[in-house]
């Protein structure tokens, strides 16, 4: 009989098990769905920079693309990028020749609960640079 009772008490055991490794699995799948594109309409800038892309990672879209909005009106002018909040940025600027001449900068903003990425298109010159020893975006 002691056998019996030790695999039915080893089937609530088994269950929860398998039950949690369906919900880390699930919250797995979950996490990578968390990353959105959102729009970009509207959002051009008078020196010819214009969003091209907006990928939002657990920060809604609407509040990305207010994001989305003073970094792009910061580069436009020429400004330093500072937005509230932010724990981390990272910025990158390419320049393309192929067919004609394009410069895409690609910023992206972490914060302590999402991560913002703007990729503006066009502009004047080669685009924002780092300015050495502080990180500041000039």
């Amino acid at each position: 009989m002691t056998g019996v009772f030790a695999k039915i008490s080893f089937l609530p055991v088994m269950l929860a098990a398998a039950l949690a490794a369906a919900a880390l699995a699930a919250a797995a799948a979950a996490g990578s769905a968390r990353a959105a594109a959102c729009s970009t309409q509207g959002l051009v800038f008078s020196s010819g920079y214009r969003v091209a892309r907006l990928v939002t990672d657990r920060i809604p879209c609407a509040k990305a693309r207010a994001i989305a909005r003073k970094v792009g009106a910061q580069l436009a002018s020429g400004r330093s990028v500072d937005v509230p909040g932010t724990s981390a940025l990272s910025l990158s600027t390419q320049t393309s020749c192929a067919s004609r001449c394009s410069t895409e900068t690609q910023v992206s903003l972490a914060f302590a609960r999402g991560k913002v990425t703007v990729t503006l298109r066009g502009g004047a010159g080669a685009g924002p640079e780092v300015a050495p020893g502080g990180g500041t975006v000039v």
